[in-house]
């Protein structure tokens, strides 16, 4: 059977994973060990959307319907709580103290803290949410995508006219003189990265926030980006702030853009042809060697990335990045997959990995010797969610040998993966 993951949400040291297929399910991790499996709801819930801040992992049901629970807990049915909601839902985000759902029918509600006007209410900044509310500036557009920063707020329409909201004390809603807007207000890229208000004509295709910055791809493809810029994440060749959406700095190879998506202080970027790219700071490993040494102010390809593989998703936490890809037999993501720090394996960064359907295998395949030849360049060997971490030496018989009999032993296993270095 395939497990694949189909989703995921990253906050800044823990992560949620949905899953599919006849072992999928919902799995969260800590920052430290294994992802685990929430057993409490495993095969009597299917979930579609998931978020997590640091406090709170939410997932949304099939039927529409939002549970929660603190992440200091456990995910037992006793810590699970059922957020009021009167309508289906179909996404969720999460910020530092707030949270954003997006309903079946295209409206915004919100809940949890204000200080900032994270809940787009047009209220007092004091104010606090419990339970989820509908967003008025918003009930006269269909929205179709929710994004949320650490204290900002974004909404694209159906009619692809993107809304900002909450804080605005770097410029990361996009609008200039305001430290915060307290409900969503139309905002629009800058043609040409001239100064002067927001262009209101300029249709959004695809939005991405950030901590503290937000980028945008415009429906004639090009990118901008605004808000905190001091790692170079803007992408703009400097690291000056901006209160205004401004170009991001244009390579010849950065069009036909189809993903982005934004982390703390970094930024990506994935095209038609899924070459990656990438910028902002990567002294945690967050794009691999390419950042390595401290920040790219402007985009970079990621040429650690295996060619011919299609991406479908690009995910980011606040130092991490993980690219789903649609090709079911091989996928390329960070080592944060295998739930460590890309920094943790300085100075080598085994960015590459190929993953195989174990019950696809052929008995060659599974045999001694095509295990010996084959692993004796891997750094990591994952099996399901075992580690087998190969740096300390040579692959070794007795090795291969433990490998072999956990691949004819299907039953705890669905796939197994292989890390190398480049």
């Amino acid at each position: 059977a395939n497990v694949a993951v189909h989703h995921m949400a990253l906050g800044r040291t823990n992560a949620i994973f949905l899953a599919g297929g006849r072992k999928g399910g919902v799995y969260v991790w800590d920052g430290q060990g294994d992802p685990l499996l929430v057993t409490s709801i495993h095969g009597l819930l299917s979930i579609k959307h998931a978020a997590c801040s640091e406090q709170t992992f939410l997932i949304v049901s099939d039927s529409g319907k939002i549970l929660s629970w603190s992440a200091q807990k456990e995910p037992t049915i006793e810590a699970l709580r059922s957020v009021p909601c009167d309508v289906p839902v179909s996404q969720v985000a999460c910020g530092e103290d707030f949270f954003l759902a997006l309903s079946e029918a295209g409206r915004v509600l919100s809940w949890g803290s204000n200080k900032h006007g994270e809940l787009g209410l047009s209220s007092k900044l004091s104010m606090r949410m419990d339970e989820p509310t509908i967003v008025p500036a918003l009930q006269s557009q269909r929205i179709v995508k929710i994004a949320s920063g650490m204290r900002h707020c974004a909404a694209l329409s159906e009619e692809k006219k993107l809304f900002m909201w909450g804080s605005n004390m770097v410029g990361q809603c996009g609008v200039k003189g305001a430290d915060s807007l307290l409900e969503p207000t139309r905002v629009g890229a800058i043609a040409g990265g001239g100064g002067g208000e927001g262009s209101p004509d300029d249709l959004v295709e695809l939005v991405a926030c950030g901590h503290y910055h937000t980028m945008i791809l415009t429906t004639r493809g090009a990118l901008y980006s605004t808000g905190l810029n001091r790692d170079g994440q803007l992408g703009n060749g400097s690291t000056q702030n901006s209160d205004l959406f401004r170009p991001v700095y244009k390579i010849s190879s950065l069009h036909d853009i189809s993903i982005i998506a934004c982390g703390a202080a970094h930024s990506i970027a994935i095209n038609k042809n899924s070459q990656v790219f990438a910028w902002g700071d990567g002294s945690k490993g967050q794009y691999g060697r390419l950042g390595a040494k401290g920040a790219n102010l402007t985009p970079k390809t990621m040429l650690e990335i295996k060619k011919g593989l299609r991406f479908s998703a690009a995910f980011c936490g606040a130092n991490s990045t993980y690219l789903l890809s649609v090709d079911e037999a091989l996928t390329t993501e960070h080592c944060n997959l295998v739930n460590r720090r890309i920094s943790e394996w300085q100075p080598s960064i085994p960015i590459l990995a190929v993953s195989w359907n174990v019950n696809d295998l052929t008995p060659n395949q599974k045999s001694l010797d095509w295990l010996v030849n084959s692993l004796g360049s891997v750094e990591m060997l994952v099996i399901g969610l075992q580690e087998i971490d190969l740096r300390s030496g040579a692959f070794v018989v007795d090795t291969a040998q433990k490998v072999q009999r956990n691949l004819l032993d299907c039953q705890d296993y669905d796939r197994f993966t292989l890390f190398w270095e480049t």
